[in-house]
Formats: structure tokens, sequence, C-alpha cells
């Protein structure tokens, strides 16, 4: 009886969150392909019940220290993802988005335990909930960490989308930017988005507002720009379905 309660749950689960259920499978394999990395699957993933649980404690590991103990910002992540579910949302969203579209991503689990793209983007729609909540100077010291991890420098106060890819990302944005769903503007005033922008291997992209005139850089829908080293300096309109190589 206890074993068919524990497969309906299980069946439940899978039903209600497809994307945490097939990271988990992914590192049960990873577990069993690779024992010595056995213990790190298990405390990063397997342990948790929930993807918002495994997220935190992830990416509090790296963001702790010294001055912030892991736990201290674990609890700070735990605190966002319980106020705003629509955190946990945009973060299933990001993953699909890395796996469908990044070709040299094969797994969830892949990009959940080793992308920095993905763990600067989640970073920081932590920072930005602090932000929103008033808590400027904490949002602060996570952009700040965020800079010296993942060399991704992203203002807490920018409101990002949901399904967003950002692959190598090394990129600065300021203030009053914009980067949604799914397009990418970054301008002084932000123009409409709708769904799942991807930069890949974009190092410097950033715009000016000299005359008080919307310049902005607009990667329309479902486009990908894609470059060893970009860097964006002038006003540029990229309009649906192109793509940058």
């Amino acid at each position: 009886m206890s074993r068919d309660r524990t497969i309906r749950a299980a069946e439940k689960v899978a039903s209600c969150d497809p994307i945490w259920t097939a990271l988990r499978a992914q590192a049960e394999q990873l577990a069993e392909s690779e024992p010595e990395l056995s213990s790190f699957a298990h405390a990063t993933v397997l342990k948790h019940e929930r993807l918002e649980a495994a997220l935190s404690y992830h990416l509090a590991k790296k963001i702790g220290g010294e001055d912030l103990s892991p736990m201290q910002v674990r609890e700070i992540f735990e605190e966002a993802f319980a106020a705003d579910p629509a955190i946990g949302e945009a973060v299933r969203a990001d993953l699909s988005a890395v796996y469908e579209r990044d070709p040299a991503c094969h797994s969830y689990v892949q990009a959940f335990l080793f992308f920095k793209g993905f763990h600067s983007l989640e970073s920081h729609r932590i920072a930005h909930w602090l932000w929103k909540s008033g808590r400027q100077w904490m949002a602060y010291f996570f952009q700040n960490r965020v800079s010296d991890l993942f060399a991704v420098d992203i203002h807490p106060a920018a409101p990002f989308g949901r399904g967003i890819f950002v692959d190598h990302a090394t990129f600065p944005k300021g203030h009053a930017e914009r980067l949604n769903h799914p397009t990418v503007n970054l301008a002084l005033h932000c123009q409409p988005v709708e769904r799942q922008p991807a930069v890949l291997h974009l190092y410097h992209l950033y715009g000016t507002d000299l005359s008080r005139f919307d310049i902005y850089f607009n990667f329309g829908k479902a486009n990908t720009v894609d470059a060893a080293r970009l860097q964006v300096c002038s006003p540029l309109a990229m309009r649906r379905d192109s793509r940058g190589r």
C-alpha cells in the first residue's frame, strides 16, 4: 500500500511538474554513470522535493561566502519563491528555452548544474524581487556577486520576461533597460515584447538615448543572435525571423 501511494504521488508530480520530473530522472542517470558525482547530484537535486528548493540550494552555495553565508542566501531565495510563485514558473520556462534552443544542451540537468547563463538569469530574478520589495542594498549585493561569479552584470531594477535563454552571457544592462518575452529590447523607453529571446555568445549590447528619443535594439520573435564577440553601440533593429550569426 505504501509503495502504491509513492507511485501515485510520483505520477502526480510528473503530470504537474514535468520539467522537474525529467530533471530528477536525468540527475539519477548522472549519479549512476559518474559515481564520483553521485553525492553532488544527490545534494544538489535528488534530495529536494521541488525545483525551487534545489535551485535555492545550488545557487546559494555559489553566491554565499564570508559576507553572506550560503544559508542566508538560500533563505532569501526561498522567501522570494514563496512570495512570488511566478519566479518558479519563469525558471521552468527558462530551463525549457535552454534545452530546446541551445544545440550544446542535452538535458535539463546539464543546464541546471553547469550553465552560467541560466545561473545568472535566475539569480537576477531574485535580485529583481529584492529590488521590488524595497531591499535595494541586498539587490545590489546579489548583482555584484553575480557579476563577480558569472561575469554577467544586470541592474536589479531590470525586469525580465520568461522563456529566456542566455548562453555564454557576458553583457552589461542598465537600470532602464528591459529584456522580456520574446523580444530583447534594450532602451530607455521599452517597446512591447512577446516571447522567448535567445542570446548566444553575446558580450556587449547596450544603447544610449542622448536626444530623449527611443533608441533600442530589437531582436524579434524567435530570433537568435550568435557571435563570438558582438559589440553593439548604436541604433539597430533586427526584424522578426531574422538571425544574426
